[in-house]
């Protein structure tokens, strides 16, 4: 829930509220907003807890049985299909790629886009994303926050990243969007208790009891409910509002108010123009604020199967268990009414007609209609046998295999497309202008470089560097292109997290194949295999290969160089030619560089005289 932000102020007296009457009119301004927003959001409230019932199984509500004997199967589509499209956007999943806007921003948008990397694991950023994304699943909106934090000195330390509840949410009334600037107003609601606030705010508003309505919604046992606090006075609702406010000399890129009550707890100008919260739609219309849940779309079918299918059970169950009719000199028991139930007794009184009743037998259209259904169902999802890694009848090549997934996942691509990289994209970008506002202090970079191994570099945002990377005062130094990192531009894009529809395992047997083709080296293989131990898998590769991995190359390529010099300034017949021919029957390969081949002939003739006679 967006209601406490770091960079929030507790209001002190006559920070922008001149007088009390101003106070006043501001919180009814808000409540006034909010009794608006709160009825035209209404009815959408009773159609997410439709659709989490139809996730969690509890397709039936709570309706028993006519009888105890009755079947109620659940058969869980919606389930399946949030949790099999899931997965798939979390493997094609966009991450935040920062590009320089111009030449001499490309060292800084490198850097900015390591030390962005290092914040986003630090605060599980891509996780995150992906669980507010099954909120758009389930619900048809999700939220995410995205706060600066800083330490006790006021050091910028990271952001603090939350899923919001879509429950807490209330747009204005005829919101498209979340944009500040699209909109008069926007709010978020949660109940909180009187000791809560005090602690955060400093201020302790009258408890107003009964705010089931506004508490988020909860699961426990798949059992939809809220908890009950109606005689509970101890709890206030919490209302937080962002909009554009008309004095812009105040508020330049809008106002952040919160409110509990009739106290005010926070008012505060915004640092960026626009609200740290953001959201991701799932079949949204562009001129609707709210999106559709997966579930909401099949269940009607979800109903009718689930029915369907709770009949045939009942008459296998009584095809096992058949009715049966008997004299009451038989059973001597009272005449009893007629229920229907498995094994049931119907009381006759003419002892000719005692004989055991079988049930109807089951129509075969009943399967054509369930599986007919079945298919209405994958078509409305767009999932596919293939999708959830079911291997259609009669294909066997893996590569028609993964043409078929791919081609079954074109739906929820397009998901990705449209609205995942858009999301991604603008939770990006504000993170990256917050950074150039907040993260000032010199700090280190830990990544690993192709190899596997750990290397650290310094993040100095405001250290002045060249387009080249030299920091000022060295002598590479190129005042031409001098700025800070912090001072720099960069624009926001996403890029796709994996290539292959198949993921993983697609990826490496696509690397192989590459390899085997010569395409890709083994440095390429075991990156595309993500192996922990990468330099070992490559230098025993090399060493099979009774060949040397290309860094002790470089290394012995710079050593060559080195003893060359030193040949060509010693003279003829100096030890440091014994020691390059040394080097040259140790390695026969050097032969071959550049540097031998541009050493004086007289030289090479020597060196070739002292390794034959070595090998004499």
């Amino acid at each position: 829930m967006a209601i406490v932000s770091d960079t929030s102020t507790t209001l002190e007296p006559d920070v922008h509220i001149k007088n009390v009457a101003e106070t006043a009119d501001h919180i009814a301004r808000i409540r006034r907003w909010f009794d608006q927003s709160k009825k035209a959001r209404e009815q959408k409230t009773d159609r997410w807890r439709k659709n989490e019932n139809l996730y969690y199984g509890n397709h039936w509500g709570n309706v028993a049985p006519t009888t105890r004997w009755q079947t109620r199967m659940v058969y869980n589509f919606p389930f399946s299909a949030v949790e099999t499209i899931l997965p798939i956007i979390g493997d094609f999943m966009p991450v935040v790629d920062i590009m320089p806007k111009g030449s001499n921003d490309v060292f800084f948008a490198d850097l900015m886009h390591k030390r962005f990397q290092q914040i986003a694991q630090n605060t599980n950023l891509y996780t995150k994303i992906i669980e507010s994304v099954k909120d758009a699943l389930l619900y048809g909106n999700g939220f995410i926050e995205v706060l600066p934090e800083f330490s006790e000195e006021g050091v910028f330390t990271g952001f603090d990243i939350q899923v919001v509840d879509p429950f807490t949410v209330i747009p204005e009334a005829y919101a498209t969007d979340i944009e500040l600037e699209n909109n008069n107003y926007f709010l978020f609601c949660v109940p909180m208790s009187l000791d809560s606030i005090e602690a955060q705010f400093g201020v302790r508003p009258g408890g107003e009891g009964n705010l089931d309505d506004f508490r988020a919604f909860q699961i426990e046992d798949g059992e939809a409910h809220h908890n009950d606090r109606k005689n509970n006075k101890d709890m206030a609702l919490v209302i937080e509002c962002y909009f554009d406010d008309p004095d812009k000399k105040a508020y330049p890129n809008g106002r952040h108010t919160i409110i509990a009550g009739e106290t005010l707890l926070v008012d505060e100008p915004l640092e960026i123009y626009r609200m740290p919260v953001f959201m991701i739609g799932n079949y949204k219309s562009p001129h609707q604020f709210w999106g559709r849940g997966e579930p909401e779309n099949v269940r009607t079918i979800v109903k009718t199967i689930n029915e369907t299918m709770s009949a045939v059970a009942d008459n296998i169950r009584k095809a096992g268990f058949p009715t049966r009719k008997i004299t009451p000199r038989a059973k001597a028991k009272a005449v009893r009414p007629i229920t229907g139930r498995p094994g049931e007794e119907i009381l006759v009184d003419d002892p000719n007609d005692v004989s055991w009743e079988q049930p109807p037998t089951i129509p075969s259209y009943i399967q054509n209609f369930v599986q007919q259904n079945t298919m209405f169902m994958d078509a409305i999802t767009g999932i596919q046998d293939v999708t959830q890694g079911r291997t259609p009848t009669g294909v066997k090549s893996g590569r028609a295999i993964m043409a078929l997934q791919e081609a079954s996942q074109t739906r929820i691509r397009f998901k990705i497309n449209q609205e995942v990289k858009r999301y991604v994209r603008e939770i990006g970008t504000y993170m990256v202008n917050l950074m150039q506002i907040y993260d000032t202090e010199i700090s280190e970079i830990r990544e690993k470089n192709p190899t596997g191994a750990y290397e650290f570099i310094e993040y100095n945002p405001q250290g002045v560097f060249d387009a080249e990377g030299n920091a000022e005062g060295t002598p590479e130094f190129d005042p031409t292109s001098a700025k800070r990192l912090m001072d720099s531009e960069f624009d926001v894009e996403v890029a796709s997290g994996s290539r292959y529809p198949g993921g993983r395992l697609a990826k490496e047997e696509r690397a192989i194949e590459l390899f085997t083709q010569g395409i890709y080296g083994i440095e390429d293989v075991v990156k595309a295999l993500d192996e922990p131990d990468k330099q070992d898998i490559i230098e025993r590769f090399y060493q099979r290969q009774g060949m040397v991995p290309p860094e002790q190359q470089e290394q012995q390529a710079d050593q060559m160089g080195q003893v060359i010099e030193m040949v060509n300034q010693a003279g003829s017949g100096s030890p440091e030619e014994e020691q390059l021919a040394q080097m040259i029957m140790e390695q026969p390969d050097l032969l071959s560089s550049e540097q031998l081949q541009a050493l004086d002939p007289a030289i090479m003739e020597r060196i070739s005289q002292f390794i034959q006679g070595s090998q004499a």
